[in-house]
Parts: structure tokens; C-alpha cells; sequence
């Protein structure tokens, strides 16, 4: 089977990505931030490390799922806290928000919009803001209240939670609770050696989080909530759904990312 390349004319260059930690949800101090801010501050710094001049960006693509202050600007406001005013987009679709941040960017590169694209995603999960719905068809017109938990309670591919949907793919495929603790336990094991080989060291960064007034809040310099597990112990956990445990589930976190897409030249 031959291989063919979906934007032929997009690179993304080697080294000059980089990320927070990202730890659990309501653990560290980024749950007190502007997180749209924090990442913004947080990609100038990267790039600085990596020798890229925020001058040569001309276009940025965000991804983010969960509402922050002054979203309502998404990418020029977030570029203009980089100090860099430059137009971009936003992206949302979910779990997949990264995936189609990236692809956004290179199909922006390979249209020749733009040559030097920006990509960053972020999210906070923490403390994450209450929308509120008026439903005008509704007698007295109810209000529809909404948070982050609603979108994990619900899947559009079958109108329940993520963990039925989970389930609903362990029934269908045949998978055995087995197979899945296993490929948690490996997870975990490849993240632990990972990380005391200090691979991790090589893209993540940390970074003092400040209050509005400049003083210290506090460190984002682990993955907090990241624990060692066993064997016995994810074996030892209830199921949820098929197949689904608290064990072989991920954890909300907050956190950011980032990396370049451009041109070959």
C-alpha cells in the first residue's frame, strides 16, 4: 500500500514544541488562572526557548473546549498577550480538539495562506464556568444550566455519558477487562520510565503561576495526580461500565500546548 501525504507542503519543525504539566483538576494553580492567558504568556516563553522569534508567527490556531474570559476574541486576543498581534482561529470538537488544531494549521500552510502557523491548544477544567440557557419554547421559559460534567455526561453518538459510549465499544468489539487494566498498567509503566529517563524534560516546562498582582501563586512543575498503579490494584477496582474503572480512566486536567506548523523553506 503506498502512502500518500495529506498537506504536502506542511512541516512541522523538530523541536520547537513544547507544553505545561498538566495536573488534575483542581490540584495546582492553574485552577485560579485565566488559562487563556496562561497559555498565551506560556507559548511566548517556549518559543523563546527555542530560538523562535515570535515575529516570524503570522497566523495562530487555538484549540480549547471549555469557556475562559474573553474568549469571545479566541486567537487575536491570545496573540496579543503573546505581544505579537496577529489574526487566527479557533477550534473545538471535543476530545479530538488537538488532533484538529493541528490539521487546521497544516491546511492553512498547504492552502499558502499563511507560512508560519502557531498552534495552541489549552483548557481548564477546574472550576469550569456555568452557562446558562433560556429555553424560550419552554413554558415560563426555563433555564437549561450547563457545565463541563454535562459534556461528559453526554455523548452525541449515542445521548449518554462517555463511559457508556466506552462501554458500548467493549460490547461491541468483544474486549475483555482483562485487556484493558493491561494496557493501563503499560501506560503507566511507560510513563514512569519516561519520566525518570527525563525524556519528559526535553517539551515540558514549568512555570510560576502569579496573581493579578505579581505575586507568587504557586509551581506547575508536575503531573499531579499521576500515580504509580499495580496490577492487582486495577484489577481490584469496580466496573463503571464494561470494561471502564476509575483505574483505566483518565483524569481532567489543566494545561496548554503548543508547536509550529510552516513551510519546508
Amino acid at each position: 500500500m503506498s502512502s500518500a501525504a495529506l498537506f504536502p507542503r506542511a512541516r512541522i519543525p523538530y523541536g520547537t514544541w513544547g507544553s505545561s504539566y498538566f495536573p488534575a483538576w483542581q490540584t495546582s494553580a492553574l485552577a485560579e488562572v485565566n488559562i487563556g492567558q496562561f497559555a498565551g504568556e506560556s507559548m511566548g516563553r517556549i518559543l523563546g526557548m527555542r530560538g523562535v522569534s515570535q515575529q516570524e508567527l503570522d497566523y495562530l490556531v487555538l484549540g480549547s473546549t471549555v469557556p475562559w474570559h474573553w474568549k469571545f476574541w479566541t486567537a487575536p486576543m491570545v496573540a496579543s498577550i503573546m505581544g505579537h498581534r496577529i489574526p487566527g482561529f479557533h477550534v473545538e470538537q471535543a476530545c479530538a480538539t488537538g488532533l484538529q488544531a493541528v490539521l487546521m494549521g497544516a491546511a492553512t500552510v498547504e492552502a499558502q495562506s499563511h507560512d508560519t502557523v502557531g498552534v495552541l491548544t489549552f483548557d481548564r477544567t477546574s472550576d469550569s464556568p456555568v452557562g446558562v440557557f433560556p429555553e424560550r419554547r419552554a413554558y415560563e421559559r426555563t433555564q437549561a444550566i450547563a457545565d463541563v460534567w454535562d459534556n461528559f455526561g453526554f455523548d452525541p453518538a449515542t445521548g449518554k455519558a462517555m463511559i457508556s459510549a466506552a462501554g458500548l465499544t467493549a460490547r461491541k468489539y468483544k474486549l475483555d477487562r482483562s485487556e484493558t487494566d493491561e494496557i493501563a498498567y503499560l501506560r503507566h509503566e511507560q510513563y514512569f520510565e519516561t519520566k525518570e529517563r527525563g525524556f519528559l524534560d526535553r517539551y515540558m516546562v514549568p512555570f510560576d503561576v502569579l496573581t493579578v498582582q505579581g505575586r507568587p501563586l504557586g509551581t506547575v512543575d508536575d503531573d499531579v495526580g499521576v500515580r504509580p498503579v499495580s496490577m492487582g490494584m486495577l484489577r481490584g477496582q469496580r466496573e463503571l461500565d464494561t470494561c471502564v474503572t476509575s483505574g483505566t480512566q483518565t483524569h481532567a486536567s489543566d494545561g496548554m500546548a503548543c508547536l509550529l506548523v510552516t513551510t519546508e523553506e
